[in-house]
Protein backbone atom coordinates (compact mmCIF):
# COMPACT_ATOMS: atom_id res chain seq x y z
CA UNK A 1 0.00 0.00 0.00
CA UNK A 2 2.90 2.38 0.77
CA UNK A 3 4.30 1.92 -2.75
CA UNK A 4 0.87 2.57 -4.29
CA UNK A 5 0.43 5.74 -2.20
CA UNK A 6 3.85 7.08 -3.19
CA UNK A 7 3.24 6.34 -6.87
CA UNK A 8 -0.16 8.06 -6.85
CA UNK A 9 1.30 11.12 -5.12
CA UNK A 10 4.01 11.55 -7.76
CA UNK A 11 1.61 11.04 -10.67
CA UNK A 12 -1.13 13.31 -9.27
CA UNK A 13 1.32 16.14 -8.65
CA UNK A 14 2.77 15.91 -12.14
CA UNK A 15 -0.55 15.69 -14.00
CA UNK A 16 -2.05 18.63 -12.12
CA UNK A 17 0.26 20.87 -14.16
CA UNK A 18 -1.05 19.75 -17.58
CA UNK A 19 -3.00 22.49 -19.38
CA UNK A 20 -4.46 21.38 -22.68
CA UNK A 21 -4.40 18.77 -25.43
CA UNK A 22 -7.11 16.89 -27.32
CA UNK A 23 -9.25 14.75 -25.04
CA UNK A 24 -10.00 11.08 -25.43
CA UNK A 25 -13.23 9.40 -24.42
CA UNK A 26 -13.02 7.98 -20.91
CA UNK A 27 -15.15 7.16 -17.90
CA UNK A 28 -12.43 8.47 -15.60
CA UNK A 29 -12.54 12.14 -14.55
CA UNK A 30 -9.76 14.40 -13.34
CA UNK A 31 -10.37 16.43 -10.16
CA UNK A 32 -7.44 18.87 -10.02
CA UNK A 33 -8.72 20.84 -7.03
CA UNK A 34 -8.64 17.58 -5.09
CA UNK A 35 -5.44 16.34 -6.74
CA UNK A 36 -7.49 13.25 -7.45
CA UNK A 37 -9.51 11.39 -10.05
CA UNK A 38 -12.73 9.42 -10.05
CA UNK A 39 -15.12 7.27 -12.02
CA UNK A 40 -18.85 7.76 -12.49
CA UNK A 41 -21.40 5.06 -11.74
CA UNK A 42 -23.23 3.42 -14.62
CA UNK A 43 -26.33 5.55 -13.92
CA UNK A 44 -24.24 8.74 -13.60
CA UNK A 45 -25.75 9.39 -10.17
CA UNK A 46 -22.55 8.84 -8.21
CA UNK A 47 -18.84 9.47 -8.45
CA UNK A 48 -16.23 7.32 -6.70
CA UNK A 49 -12.90 9.10 -6.28
CA UNK A 50 -9.61 8.84 -4.41
CA UNK A 51 -9.52 10.61 -1.06
CA UNK A 52 -6.28 12.59 -1.00
CA UNK A 53 -5.15 14.97 1.75
CA UNK A 54 -3.61 18.40 1.16
CA UNK A 55 -0.16 16.85 0.74
CA UNK A 56 -1.47 14.44 -1.93
CA UNK A 57 -1.26 11.41 0.32
CA UNK A 58 -3.85 8.74 -0.34
CA UNK A 59 -6.15 8.48 2.68
CA UNK A 60 -9.04 6.42 1.38
CA UNK A 61 -12.01 6.52 -0.96
CA UNK A 62 -14.84 9.04 -1.33
CA UNK A 63 -18.27 9.07 -2.95
CA UNK A 64 -20.26 12.02 -4.26
CA UNK A 65 -23.92 11.27 -4.97
CA UNK A 66 -26.96 13.06 -6.29
CA UNK A 67 -29.33 14.30 -3.58
CA UNK A 68 -28.51 14.60 0.09
CA UNK A 69 -29.74 11.80 2.35
CA UNK A 70 -32.41 12.75 4.92
CA UNK A 71 -30.60 10.66 7.54
CA UNK A 72 -29.18 12.66 10.46
CA UNK A 73 -26.66 9.95 11.34
CA UNK A 74 -23.13 11.05 10.31
CA UNK A 75 -21.86 7.52 9.74
CA UNK A 76 -22.56 5.32 6.72
CA UNK A 77 -22.04 1.58 6.36
CA UNK A 78 -20.39 0.74 3.04
CA UNK A 79 -20.27 -2.66 1.38
CA UNK A 80 -18.24 -3.01 -1.81
CA UNK A 81 -17.64 -6.01 -4.04
CA UNK A 82 -14.76 -6.21 -6.50
CA UNK A 83 -13.65 -9.00 -8.84
CA UNK A 84 -11.51 -10.26 -5.99
CA UNK A 85 -13.50 -10.02 -2.75
CA UNK A 86 -16.06 -8.21 -0.63
CA UNK A 87 -15.13 -5.22 1.54
CA UNK A 88 -16.95 -3.57 4.44
CA UNK A 89 -16.12 -0.02 5.52
CA UNK A 90 -17.41 2.82 7.66
CA UNK A 91 -17.90 6.16 5.96
CA UNK A 92 -18.14 9.68 7.36
CA UNK A 93 -20.37 12.38 5.89
CA UNK A 94 -18.40 15.67 5.78
CA UNK A 95 -20.20 18.98 6.26
CA UNK A 96 -22.35 19.63 3.23
CA UNK A 97 -24.89 22.44 2.81
CA UNK A 98 -25.72 21.48 -0.77
CA UNK A 99 -28.97 19.50 -0.74
CA UNK A 100 -28.37 18.37 -4.33
CA UNK A 101 -25.32 16.31 -3.29
CA UNK A 102 -24.38 13.70 -0.73
CA UNK A 103 -20.75 13.23 0.26
CA UNK A 104 -19.20 10.23 2.02
CA UNK A 105 -15.54 9.43 2.69
CA UNK A 106 -14.03 6.28 4.17
CA UNK A 107 -10.53 6.57 5.60
CA UNK A 108 -8.01 4.27 7.20
CA UNK A 109 -6.96 0.69 6.64
CA UNK A 110 -10.40 -0.54 5.52
CA UNK A 111 -10.52 1.96 2.68
CA UNK A 112 -6.88 1.42 1.78
CA UNK A 113 -7.50 -2.30 1.35
CA UNK A 114 -10.48 -1.48 -0.85
CA UNK A 115 -8.38 0.79 -3.07
CA UNK A 116 -5.94 -2.08 -3.58
CA UNK A 117 -8.93 -4.26 -4.49
CA UNK A 118 -10.07 -1.69 -7.07
CA UNK A 119 -6.63 -1.81 -8.70
CA UNK A 120 -7.25 -5.47 -9.51
CA UNK A 121 -10.86 -5.20 -10.68
CA UNK A 122 -12.80 -4.14 -13.76
CA UNK A 123 -16.16 -3.77 -12.00
CA UNK A 124 -17.01 -2.58 -8.49
CA UNK A 125 -20.47 -2.73 -6.92
CA UNK A 126 -21.03 -0.46 -3.93
CA UNK A 127 -23.88 -0.31 -1.42
CA UNK A 128 -24.13 2.59 1.03
CA UNK A 129 -26.47 2.31 4.01
CA UNK A 130 -27.63 5.69 5.35
CA UNK A 131 -29.29 4.37 8.50
CA UNK A 132 -31.74 2.28 6.49
CA UNK A 133 -31.72 4.25 3.24
CA UNK A 134 -29.85 2.03 0.79
CA UNK A 135 -28.07 3.39 -2.27
CA UNK A 136 -26.45 0.98 -4.71
CA UNK A 137 -24.11 1.81 -7.58
CA UNK A 138 -22.09 -0.05 -10.18
CA UNK A 139 -18.75 1.32 -11.36
CA UNK A 140 -16.82 0.26 -14.44
CA UNK A 141 -13.26 0.48 -13.12
CA UNK A 142 -11.46 -0.85 -16.21
CA UNK A 143 -9.57 2.43 -16.72
CA UNK A 144 -9.76 3.66 -13.14
CA UNK A 145 -7.96 0.55 -11.90
CA UNK A 146 -5.06 1.26 -14.27
CA UNK A 147 -4.51 4.60 -12.53
CA UNK A 148 -3.81 2.74 -9.30
CA UNK A 149 -0.80 0.89 -10.66
CA UNK A 150 2.79 1.91 -11.22
CA UNK A 151 2.01 2.08 -14.96
CA UNK A 152 -0.95 4.41 -14.54
CA UNK A 153 0.75 7.67 -15.50
CA UNK A 154 -0.58 7.59 -19.07
CA UNK A 155 -4.17 7.36 -17.82
CA UNK A 156 -3.65 10.25 -15.41
CA UNK A 157 -2.19 12.35 -18.22
CA UNK A 158 -5.06 11.52 -20.55
CA UNK A 159 -7.82 12.46 -18.12
CA UNK A 160 -5.95 15.65 -17.19
CA UNK A 161 -5.92 16.59 -20.86
CA UNK A 162 -9.63 15.84 -21.12
CA UNK A 163 -10.27 18.10 -18.15
CA UNK A 164 -8.37 20.88 -19.92
CA UNK A 165 -10.77 20.43 -22.84
CA UNK A 166 -13.79 20.94 -20.58
CA UNK A 167 -14.66 17.39 -19.50
CA UNK A 168 -16.08 17.56 -15.98
CA UNK A 169 -17.06 14.86 -13.52
CA UNK A 170 -20.80 14.51 -12.90
CA UNK A 171 -22.05 15.24 -9.38
CA UNK A 172 -18.66 16.56 -8.19
CA UNK A 173 -18.95 19.73 -10.25
CA UNK A 174 -22.01 21.94 -10.54
CA UNK A 175 -23.88 22.42 -13.79
CA UNK A 176 -21.69 25.42 -14.57
CA UNK A 177 -18.55 23.37 -14.12
CA UNK A 178 -17.63 25.06 -10.86
CA UNK A 179 -16.02 23.41 -7.89
CA UNK A 180 -18.53 22.18 -5.27
CA UNK A 181 -19.02 24.54 -2.34
CA UNK A 182 -18.20 21.78 0.13
CA UNK A 183 -15.16 19.92 -1.15
CA UNK A 184 -15.22 16.46 0.41
CA UNK A 185 -11.63 15.85 -0.55
CA UNK A 186 -10.12 18.14 2.07
CA UNK A 187 -9.57 15.33 4.53
CA UNK A 188 -8.28 17.53 7.32
CA UNK A 189 -6.81 16.64 10.67
CA UNK A 190 -10.14 16.82 12.52
CA UNK A 191 -11.70 14.29 10.17
CA UNK A 192 -8.78 11.90 10.53
CA UNK A 193 -8.86 12.31 14.32
CA UNK A 194 -12.53 11.38 14.37
CA UNK A 195 -11.84 8.31 12.25
CA UNK A 196 -9.14 7.22 14.69
CA UNK A 197 -11.41 7.76 17.70
CA UNK A 198 -14.27 5.90 16.04
CA UNK A 199 -12.04 2.90 15.36
CA UNK A 200 -10.87 2.91 18.98
CA UNK A 201 -14.46 3.10 20.22
CA UNK A 202 -15.39 0.03 18.17
CA UNK A 203 -12.38 -1.80 19.57
CA UNK A 204 -13.22 -0.90 23.18
CA UNK A 205 -16.85 -1.94 22.66
CA UNK A 206 -15.78 -5.35 21.36
CA UNK A 207 -13.56 -5.85 24.40
CA UNK A 208 -16.53 -5.57 26.76
CA UNK A 209 -18.10 -8.77 27.99
CA UNK A 210 -21.36 -9.86 26.33
CA UNK A 211 -23.21 -9.13 29.58
CA UNK A 212 -21.80 -5.60 29.79
CA UNK A 213 -22.59 -4.86 26.14
CA UNK A 214 -26.17 -6.02 26.67
CA UNK A 215 -26.52 -3.78 29.72
CA UNK A 216 -25.02 -0.76 27.95
CA UNK A 217 -26.80 -1.22 24.62
CA UNK A 218 -29.70 1.20 25.42
CA UNK A 219 -27.29 3.96 26.46
CA UNK A 220 -25.11 3.25 23.42
CA UNK A 221 -28.08 3.70 21.11
CA UNK A 222 -29.03 6.92 22.88
CA UNK A 223 -25.46 8.18 22.53
CA UNK A 224 -25.54 7.48 18.78
CA UNK A 225 -28.71 9.57 18.47
CA UNK A 226 -27.08 12.44 20.40
CA UNK A 227 -24.24 12.55 17.89
CA UNK A 228 -26.61 14.29 15.47
CA UNK A 229 -26.24 17.40 17.67
CA UNK A 230 -22.73 17.77 16.26
CA UNK A 231 -24.13 18.48 12.78
CA UNK A 232 -21.37 16.31 11.29
CA UNK A 233 -18.61 18.52 12.75
CA UNK A 234 -15.57 16.20 13.02
CA UNK A 235 -14.13 17.94 16.12
CA UNK A 236 -17.43 17.72 17.98
CA UNK A 237 -17.80 14.07 16.98
CA UNK A 238 -14.25 13.36 18.12
CA UNK A 239 -14.87 14.92 21.54
CA UNK A 240 -18.10 12.98 21.98
CA UNK A 241 -16.44 9.75 20.90
CA UNK A 242 -13.47 10.20 23.22
CA UNK A 243 -15.83 10.85 26.13
CA UNK A 244 -17.73 7.69 25.27
CA UNK A 245 -14.48 5.73 25.08
CA UNK A 246 -13.57 6.83 28.61
CA UNK A 247 -17.01 5.80 29.82
CA UNK A 248 -16.75 2.34 28.25
CA UNK A 249 -13.21 1.86 29.50
CA UNK A 250 -14.37 2.60 33.03
CA UNK A 251 -17.08 -0.04 32.62
CA UNK A 252 -14.46 -2.49 31.42
CA UNK A 253 -12.47 -1.95 34.60
CA UNK A 254 -15.37 -2.86 36.89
Amino acid sequence: MAILTKTLKIIALSTSMILCVAAASSTVYFLPEAKSAGVASSDQNALMFLGMDRDVNLKGICFAMAKQSPSIIPLVDITATTNIRRFTMHGLRPNNDDETKELVCSLGSEAEDFVVGISKSSVVNVKLDFNGEIRSYRFDTTEFSKMLTSNGKSVWERVAKEYAQGVRAPIFYGKNGGVPDNNATSLDTDTQSYKTSDEKLNSVWKQLSPETRKRLLPSQREWIKQKSNCNNEPKCLTDMTNNRIRKLESENEK
